[in-house]
């Protein structure tokens, strides 16, 4: 993980305030959890002035909240994540988070750690955060 990765990871986890719940970044652990919180980098563009010192990053993230136990506890959960991220500015470890912001996906969004089958009630959402 890069560091903004493990600072964003770090956020996470104090948004989800429940050791029982993993936050994990592009992996799901075996144990197959009750809930879980995945998260994984799409895209990450770094800005470069003429003088080749750097500028600001823009880290776009995926966030998907799973459970088991019904649809409306992950839908609380995720959004206790989306609003404790969206509009954060503040330091996280080493990374100054200029701002993050929030927008769910569209529609034909695909989880990606999830096989149908499972039975996993999903909310997923992207995060942009523009940090130094």
């Amino acid at each position: 993980m890069s560091l903004s990765d493990a600072d964003f990871r770090t956020k996470l986890v104090a948004l989800v305030n429940d050791a029982t719940i993993p936050v994990e970044k592009d992996k799901i652990s075996e144990e197959q959890p009750t809930r879980r919180v995945w998260f994984g980098r799409t895209n990450d563009n770094s800005d470069l002035f003429l003088n080749a010192s750097a500028g600001l990053t823009e880290t776009v993230f995926d966030v998907e909240v799973a459970t088991l136990e019904d649809d409306s506890e992950t839908q609380t959960l995720a959004n206790t994540l989306k609003a404790g991220l969206n509009g954060f500015q503040g330091t996280v470890g080493s990374t100054s988070f200029l701002g993050v912001f929030v927008q769910d996906h569209s529609d034909d969004y695909e989880a990606r750690l999830l096989d149908d089958d499972q039975g996993y009630y999903v909310a997923t959402f992207q995060a942009r955060a523009i940090h130094l």
